[in-house]
């Protein structure tokens, strides 16, 4: 007698133990939402299943309006998932600061209850406590150059409600210069903080501040954006923001883990804020030895005394794997001053025809860069700054 065979049937995603589905919908989080979403939508199984994990991911919000339509929009446990908010915040709306105007032009004072920014920051505020997970913040300015952000007092109300409300932030970027950096005192938990290196408060109180992080292991200072001088220079609304991260700082701070140092100045008006000789002795001081990622990107040339003192410090560090650089007319020569201990390489190239000698000179130095495992070569200095700034 033959005995048929029966073929094995087909696997199936839901044919796995939920224990494995699990542990793939975590994996998802790694690649694009639209990958992400294509799998929840499968099924309403799926969708049930892997919905919470969705919602871990980054929540970008282009404005205080955005924000609060996600929350009002959303259960209770869906926001208690979301442990990563990118939040940018513009001007209120003219149309609702022009009654307030034509209140104070005809006379009768208004009371704080009755102006607009105290009815937006309640908003922001109201949303925000509708997410007590959030452990990695961004505070941005809005995305387009001709938006005006909020004013200092609006920035400095949802700071002082974060200094009470988030103190388990483990990352904070803020890009907003008009504001005191005080309320970082309480956010002992930070591992991560990016800001553009200018803000109200003083360098000297800056590195009392950060002094007290004792977890602080990554320092990423970006900026300051675009205009920023002319408006220092011309007397705008920012004539009290001043530089706050300096030599000093970096010199005083604990031993950094990863440093980003992202130089954005105007060719014909501006001196380097951030990459100078005294920036560049701190660093080789303070975190030669602890320094595992370093970031040193600008918009202009380096300086020549600069450019040695990079070198020097990337020949003497024993730990650094990770490096990213990027600066116009950068030398081909400058690879030669690798670490043997890299792993991984980003470089900013603005010119395409440069592409090639790096290569050659990366190849030449193959039997010495034996643990370098990873080059990307990119087309600026604002591609490998990918972070919310």
């Amino acid at each position: 007698m033959i005995r048929r065979l029966t073929p094995p049937p087909h696997p199936s995603f839901l044919g796995l133990p939920l224990e494995l589905r699990q542990h793939i919908y975590e994996e998802m989080l790694q690649l694009p939402a639209r990958d992400h979403i294509s799998l929840l939508c499968v099924c309403k199984q799926t969708f049930s299943e892997g919905k919470d994990q969705f919602y871990r991911r980054p929540l970008n919000c282009n404005s205080q309006d955005a924000l609060d339509l996600f929350a009002l929009g959303h259960a209770p446990e869906t926001l208690q998932q979301i442990k990563t908010l990118n939040v940018r915040f513009q001007e209120v709306d003219s149309t609702v600061m022009q009654p307030v105007l034509a209140l104070l032009v005809a006379g009768p004072p208004i009371s704080s209850r009755q102006h607009p920014y105290f009815h937006e920051i309640e908003k922001v505020t109201r949303s925000l406590a509708s997410m007590p997970t959030v452990r990695n913040l961004s505070i941005l300015r809005p995305v387009g150059q001709l938006q005006n952000p909020p004013s200092r007092d609006f920035f400095e109300s949802i700071c002082s409600w974060v200094h009470e409300n988030y103190r388990q932030l483990q990352s904070l970027s803020i890009s907003v210069e008009n504001t005191s950096l005080g309320f970082l005192r309480c956010l002992r938990n930070l591992r991560m903080l990016s800001f553009s290196g200018f803000s109200a408060t003083q360098p000297e109180e800056l590195l009392n501040i950060l002094s007290q992080l004792g977890h602080l292991e990554e320092l990423k200072i970006i900026g300051p954006f675009h205009g920023f001088r002319r408006r220092q220079r011309y007397g705008y609304q920012h004539r009290f923001v001043v530089q706050s991260f300096t030599d000093a700082v970096l010199r005083g701070m604990r031993p950094l883990k990863s440093l980003t140092v992202c130089e954005v100045s105007v060719p014909t008006h501006d001196e380097p804020s951030f990459l100078t000789e005294d920036v560049l002795e701190a660093l080789y001081m303070t975190h030669r030895d602890s320094l595992r990622k370093l970031s040193v990107l600008s918009e202009t040339p380096l300086d020549h005394s600069v450019d040695s003192l990079l070198r020097a410090f990337l020949m003497s560090t024993p730990m650094l794997t990770k490096l990213s650089v990027g600066w116009p007319e950068m030398d081909v020569s400058f690879f030669d001053s690798l670490p043997t201990t890299l792993r991984q390489l980003e470089v900013g190239i603005s010119d395409i025809s440069f592409r090639q000698p790096v290569m050659d000179r990366l190849n030449s130095l193959d039997d010495r860069l034996r643990h370098l495992r990873s080059i990307n070569l990119t087309g600026s200095m604002r591609t490998i700054n990918s972070g919310p700034l």
